[in-house]
């Protein structure tokens, strides 16, 4: 006599197995999205939060009268981009608070302009201003951001008469100067979130460095098509920032 089995507990107890996986696995990306959106946002607000310490201490700097007197002249922060040949040109400085005293040092700042579709002149001052991937060139104690200044004439228009001097300012009291807006670009980068392939210290250091000193920091009119710092690094898969402030110098003295 045969005996033959009834029912499909075993073809249903495979099809709950197969759902249950499938449920753990949709968990499971879900989880890794909601992590990577987190982790981007921690990014994002790390990169501003630096390039605002970055503003915070060129202006501490300069609200020292001798270090302002000293940026405004010929070879200061101020006086160099005030030229009216400085107009296609960059002065850069890698932000280093763990070695340097002051913001800016003009031994350790670099000047960088496009002289083709795709190539730049970064050799005038030297390159010891472009920041590096090492330990040196970070702007914290951790290790973990690098960022890099670009100072460069701004195309804000001046034709305007007492434009950017405060409320009040008449030529009768003061003794005038002209107004020179300037544009600051600061780039921060997180090199250990990079995206690209490669493991270890040094897997991206060569591309991180010709980023920084092989590249303008704001798009050029006159050559639309040479890359920017920030362009590199979005292609290069490294998480960056990039923030830009105006700011109008200006000295002047009561009249005696």
């Amino acid at each position: 006599m045969k005996l033959y089995q009834k029912g499909a507990t075993l073809i249903v107890v495979l099809f709950v197995l197969i759902f249950m996986i499938l449920i753990g696995t949709l968990a499971v990306k879900q989880s890794l999205v909601g992590l990577n959106i987190a982790t981007n946002s921690q990014i994002q607000s790390l990169t501003r939060q630096t390039a605002d310490a970055v503003f915070f201490s060129l202006e501490r700097d300069n609200q020292d009268s001798a270090v302002f007197q000293k940026n405004l002249s010929s070879l200061g922060l101020f006086g160099m981009v005030k030229s009216d040949a400085f107009f296609d040109k960059e002065l850069v400085f890698c932000y280093r608070p763990k070695s340097q005293k002051q913001v800016f040092s003009l031994q350790n700042a670099s000047i960088v302009y496009p002289v083709s579709g795709t190539e730049v002149n970064n050799s005038e001052l030297g390159v010891t201003g472009f920041c590096q991937y090492e330990s040196g060139d970070y702007s914290s104690g951790r290790d973990f951001m690098i960022s890099q200044v670009a100072v460069k004439k701004s195309s804000l228009s001046t034709d305007v008469p007492f434009k950017f001097y405060p409320l009040g300012t008449d030529t009768s009291t003061v003794q005038l100067d002209q107004v020179q807006p300037v544009q600051i670009i600061v780039t921060t980068i997180i090199p250990g979130a990079a995206s690209a392939t490669g493991s270890g210290w040094s897997s991206f250091d060569t591309q991180i460095n010709d980023c920084f000193k092989l590249h303008i920091n704001e798009k050029s009119t006159k050559y639309p098509d040479q890359k920017t710092v920030a362009e590199c690094f979005s292609d290069l898969g490294v998480p960056y920032s990039q923030q830009v402030m105006d700011y109008a110098v200006i000295s002047y003295a009561s009249k005696s």
